[in-house]
């Protein structure tokens, strides 16, 4: 801001600049809007991660489960239906 005067030193006004700074600011909106979607498309990503390895761990423990009761099985087969136990392994070793 500066203080106009005329040759005499008469106050005549003042002399102002102004810079319109509206295209920064939507443009630093725009920056901040696309910073929060990123961040919950991280989020998101995290959590689908996360997700993930708590269903593949689960799925490990199951397999592991249903082994030991199809191991149960075939023991109690064998000891209590032989014949058909026996009938089984020809017909998939012939395979």
């Amino acid at each position: 801001m500066s203080l106009l005067t005329d040759e005499t030193g008469k106050e005549l006004g003042i002399a102002t600049v102004a810079q319109d700074i509206s295209e920064r600011k939507k443009a630093e909106e725009e920056r901040l809007s696309l910073q929060k979607k990123l961040d919950q498309v991280e989020k998101d990503d995290s959590l689908a991660r996360m997700a993930g390895a708590v269903a593949h761990n689960f799925n490990n423990m199951l397999a592991a489960i249903i082994g030991n009761l199809e191991l149960a099985m075939l023991e109690l087969a064998w000891e209590h239906f032989p014949g058909l136990c026996a009938f089984v392994k020809r017909r998939y070793s012939e395979k």
